[in-house]
């Protein structure tokens, strides 16, 4: 109010006491001096806001947590949404999506030592013994069998039935021959149609996976990676996705995310090593609906999401999630069959630090290798005859089962490049 004053008093002419004048004067060059040291104060860096310091300290206290349930249980207390991802999804053009959200690079081809394994001596003399019974199973299951052709045809009479049972015969009679006296098949354990959950954060959105495997297989041991972690193959980054999950039909549901990889926690067998899911679509149909290439596109999606959904739950019972990474890889053996046709998968999940908080700094992505659908048989006719039967399809079948986990596979000899599909 003085300095007012003794301006306008100026301005008019007038005098003012003295004390106004002096206080006046003291406070314009007090306020000078105030302005010349802001210009020169420098601020120190803005720190995390409110909700990513809640993050951080929330996350420090789950790596801290004493146990693997105490931990889970840590990331899935708090409902939240969670986006539904199936083993497939039937829109067109999907897999950039389940590419993104998994941050997979997809290479065509098995890796060099199983498909070197798949090729040995030991494998083609066991597929010898077990030819005749395969056939057999085929013809029995889908010829023969009066069981998918009662009056319930809707019921009964599916493609998936009829695959269910091929394969649930193949497999338990691989048991009773040299496939069940491998070291690693005596000491681990088969599960039979049991259903397999786990989650993730991609970025800023929480994924949730169910799937229902028909078989798996767990081993003591884990199998080697397929290549190093610091390869050409594991380093890298995906093509992003742009859109969000709901619009390409992926709902949501708030609940508490769950993570259970077909054991219990504490049993010692806890490493995947195979699975063997059957594909629940009638191929006919989608042949005319979309053509092969709809096909393709659909088992590689199944191949791929089944893979990444069980190692995922794998790590988190490891003690593992994406804020505190794996510190080696983990793979496993896929096989998706409709009883006539089969693809092949080898995964190696290289990373699950999928997070935005952590993402921008991982440089890491996962790699799965597939094989196009090869025909066990091209057909099967009434007289009890099965037509071209492909020895190579069952010979991958059983190399994969048989494969000794503990085994350096990077020590195989390498061979030139394999045939990538993309570089994303």
């Amino acid at each position: 109010m003085a300095t007012s004053m003794w301006k306008t008093s100026v301005l008019l002419g007038q005098k003012l006491p003295r004390f106004l004048r002096l206080s006046a004067i003291c406070r314009l060059s007090s306020s000078a001096d105030t302005a010349l040291e802001t210009s020169q104060v420098e601020y120190p860096p803005i720190g995390p806001t409110g909700n990513e310091l809640s993050y951080i300290t929330r996350m420090e206290s789950i790596k801290n947590a004493a146990t693997v349930p105490d931990m889970i249980y840590l990331l899935n207390k708090k409902q939240c949404w969670n986006y539904q991802l199936k083993p497939q999804c039937f829109h067109p053009n999907f897999l950039p999506i389940y590419k993104h959200a998994t941050k997979t690079h997809i290479v065509e081809g098995l890796p060099n030592y199983v498909a070197n394994f798949v090729n040995s001596d030991s494998v083609g003399q066991v597929a010898a013994n077990v030819k005749d019974s395969v056939q057999n199973f085929a013809l029995g299951e889908m010829m023969y069998d009066y069981r998918h052709r009662t009056c319930n045809k809707d019921i009964f009479n599916q493609p998936l039935n009829k695959s269910k049972g091929f394969v649930d015969n193949m497999i338990n009679h691989f048991l009773l021959t040299e496939i069940g006296q491998s070291p690693h098949v005596v000491s681990g354990e088969f599960d039979h149609d049991v259903e397999v959950n786990s989650f993730w954060d991609r970025e800023d959105t929480r994924y949730q996976y169910t799937g229902t495997p028909l078989f798996l297989l767990r081993t003591r041991e884990p199998l080697q990676e397929f290549t190093s972690k610091d390869s050409e193959l594991s380093v890298g980054d995906v093509e992003s996705y742009p859109y969000k999950p709901q619009w390409y039909s992926i709902f949501k549901q708030h609940h508490n995310s769950k993570c259970f990889p077909g054991l219990k926690y504490g049993n010692p067998i806890n490493y995947g090593h195979t699975q063997v899911h059957v594909y629940q679509s009638d191929k006919e149909k989608m042949l005319d609906a979309g053509g092969q290439p709809y096909i393709d596109e659909h088992v590689l999606g199944q191949g791929l999401m089944t893979s990444f959904g069980w190692m995922t739950g794998m790590s988190m019972y490891n003690k593992h999630y994406w804020d505190d990474d794996l510190t080696r890889p983990m793979t496993c053996n896929t096989i998706v069959t409709d009883g006539q046709n089969f693809s092949f998968f080898c995964y190696q999940l290289n990373t699950i630090a999928l997070h935005s908080r952590v993402s921008e700094t991982n440089q890491l992505r996962n790699v799965c290798w597939y094989t196009k659908d090869a025909q066990l048989y091209e057909k099967l006719t009434e007289d009890g005859e099965v037509v071209n039967f492909n020895v190579d399809v069952l010979k991958t079948v059983i190399g994969m089962l048989m494969m000794p986990p503990g085994m350096n596979m990077l020590e195989a000899e390498e061979k030139p490049a394999q045939n990538e599909l993309e570089e994303s």
